[in-house]
């Protein structure tokens, strides 16, 4: 009975509340209440701690500091809030426009999508999109973003082309992030500019648009009103550089940790230019072995930094240490130049040195040693900049 009579209590005091339209302050914070019958106000959803509360007055969201808007009404543009518009198309990659559409969002601009029309767009991965404009309809730029993903059918489009450069001449700035460069590089609007892309794209980039000076070792690019940034997650970055620029670089900051991203303004975080780039060359994105003779690879890890990078496998076989040695020499011979150093050879470890397109030196050491847990064997590969 104890417990039936405090729940009648709290139930009396929270109805006493919403018929006053009163406010009240428990631990330190201020709750108000929505008067039934009248105009209740909420925060766009953004995943902060007020999604889905109503307040009874307008203003700003306590948790992230957004615009309250009216239940039931669209968000609607807020003052002088910048534009921005994201190209979607078949093939748009997901977190290329998201992630962007995310930070610009909790910034409290004003963004949509737009697509040749306004036709549902499906995404890299099998999301189904429906654009807000179409190219007809498309409200004027403040900001233009373009994506990447599976660009070909979009960039060879006319008319997608000549909406971008039309929309670039009235933003205050143009990003792409990813491979969406390539929408920028064809549209002329980075000749003569330096600029970054995924790092699979960088050499197409570069060999297709020579006027571009490409850069593989910035995570973004700005060029004042045109900011290119390097594959997927770059985008985050990209956007709350234009944020910094155009709100200010305490807005962005507030962005950032609300978004619980750890933005760092001067990230050297730049995928292409990675050591493993030597590895990739000669396994393929994924650093699968591929190799005769029976041998099953599992890449256990690979990490490291632009100086040096270790890649280590296990290979199921039944062959010892010293067959699995040979294949990968004989592999890494027939795909690569890297010169094996004679000194070096034993029966389960050798080592190579070559050097980079910048004539640097490097070294690369491989082990093949039985597995510690299984009866695999370990291939451990290890690359390392000598100058």
């Amino acid at each position: 009975m104890h417990h039936h009579r405090h729940d009648d209590r709290r139930q009396f005091l929270k109805h006493s509340l919403l018929t006053l339209g009163a406010a009240t302050t428990l631990g330190g914070v201020t709750l108000s209440f929505a008067q039934e019958g009248g105009k209740k106000y909420v925060c766009p959803p953004c995943g902060c701690a007020a999604d889905g509360k109503e307040f009874d007055q307008p203003g700003s969201c306590p948790a992230c500091g957004m615009q309250l808007i009216e239940k039931g009404k669209p968000p609607q543009r807020v003052g002088n809030a910048p534009t921005v518009a994201i190209l979607v198309f078949n093939g748009v990659q997901i977190i290329d426009f998201t992630a962007p559409y995310e930070v610009f969002g909790a910034a409290g601009y004003d963004v949509f999508t737009v697509g040749a029309n306004t036709s549902p767009v499906t995404t890299a991965m099998g999301l189904t999109v429906t654009p807000r404009y179409g190219f007809k309809d498309c409200p004027k730029v403040d900001v233009l973003v373009t994506p990447g993903g599976g660009i070909d059918d979009a960039l060879s489009q006319g008319s997608v082309l000549s909406w971008i450069r039309a929309r670039h001449e009235e933003t205050r700035h143009t990003l792409s992030v990813c491979n969406g460069a390539f929408f920028l590089a064809k549209s002329g609007l980075l000749d003569g500019k330096k600029a970054t892309t995924f790092h699979n794209a960088i050499a197409s980039l570069q060999a297709e648009y020579p006027k571009i000076t490409v850069v593989s070792d910035r995570r973004f690019v700005d060029n004042g009103r045109v900011i290119t940034t390097a594959g997927l997650s770059s985008g985050i970055d990209g956007a709350l550089h234009v944020v910094s620029v155009i709100s200010g670089r305490g807005t962005a900051q507030l962005v950032a940790l609300g978004l619980e991203y750890d933005w760092k303004e001067d990230a050297t975080y730049a995928r292409a230019s990675f050591a493993d780039m030597h590895l990739r060359a000669i396994f393929g994105p994924r650093l699968q072995l591929e190799l005769p003779g029976g041998f099953k690879d599992k890449l256990e890890s690979t990490q490291g930094d632009r100086m040096s990078w270790q890649s280590c496998w296990s290979v199921a076989s039944a062959g010892a240490a010293p067959a699995l040695l040979d294949a990968m020499r004989t592999a890494i011979a027939k795909r690569s130049s890297w010169k094996e150093i004679a000194s070096e050879k034993a029966p389960t470890r050798t080592a190579w040195e070559f050097r980079d397109k910048e004539a640097r030196a490097w070294r690369a050491d491989l082990e093949v040693t039985p597995a510690d847990k299984n009866p695999d064997l370990a291939a451990r590969l290890r690359l390392r900049l000598m100058a």
